[in-house]
């Protein structure tokens, strides 16, 4: 550090090695100034070095390096089951089967559901030529009924499963039962039974003495049984 003395005949200023200033001497006046004596402490004030302040080095963070493309964030979005469900495919039917159209079994339900006629019995029809009795079966349509329900509902025909529903008018249904069950008075008494194994499949044997709905309700519960 230097220090430095102002006066009128100030020698040049000399640096300082140690704690201790050494003043630089002049020819001392017999009365010193007050003046002098203010410049001399002003002068000091205004031309000491200020202190250097040592720097601080500042800490280095650590950053990890940004890639040259930012990747996008993709949120994942969760799809949210349908409100209304979708029915399920309706199986396409086997080449031997031909189901019947929605329009087609409505009108075949309707039917059987708004009867009181008997699959499987005798009627009076009258006509131009008078009065007739005939014989009328509705079998085919309770099974047809029935195999287009099961078809909907499991994609199976009844060949398929390997069932034969047969549906006898009721003399012949008790005459199968002579000749094949040794006239058995429950089966006689039953309205069908389920089932005769053979090589063909399963029979489910049903009597026709019913009402076309009832031999629908017949048929369905055999075929539990078969199941």
């Amino acid at each position: 550090m230097t220090a430095f003395a102002c006066g009128d005949d100030a020698s040049p200023p000399v640096a300082s090695t140690g704690a201790q200033f050494d003043a630089v001497t002049a020819t001392p006046s017999p009365t010193p100034s007050a003046v002098a004596g203010a410049a001399t402490a002003v002068a000091a004030a205004t031309t000491a070095s200020p202190p250097v302040a040592t720097p601080t080095a500042a800490p280095t963070s650590t950053q990890t390096p940004e890639p040259a493309v930012k990747p996008t964030a993709t949120a994942a979005v969760a799809q949210s089951p349908s409100s209304t469900p979708r029915p399920p495919a309706t199986p396409a039917p086997p080449p031997d089967f031909t189901p019947l159209s929605p329009a087609e079994l409505k009108a075949r339900l309707e039917f059987a559901f708004g009867t009181e006629t008997h699959v499987e019995g005798v009627a009076t029809v009258s006509d131009a030529d008078g009065t007739s009795t005939v014989t009328r079966s509705f079998a085919a349509e309770v099974i047809e009924i029935f195999e287009n329900g099961h078809f909907l509902l499991t994609g199976s025909t009844f060949q398929e499963v390997g069932w034969i529903p047969i549906i006898f008018p009721a003399e012949e249904y008790f005459e199968y039962i002579e000749s094949e069950h040794g006239g058995s008075a429950y089966l006689k008494s039953a309205l069908g039974y389920c089932c005769e194994r053979t090589a063909d499949g399963l029979k489910l044997i049903i009597r026709g003495n019913q009402p076309v709905s009832a031999a629908m309700s017949t048929v369905s519960h055999e075929a539990g049984h078969a199941r």
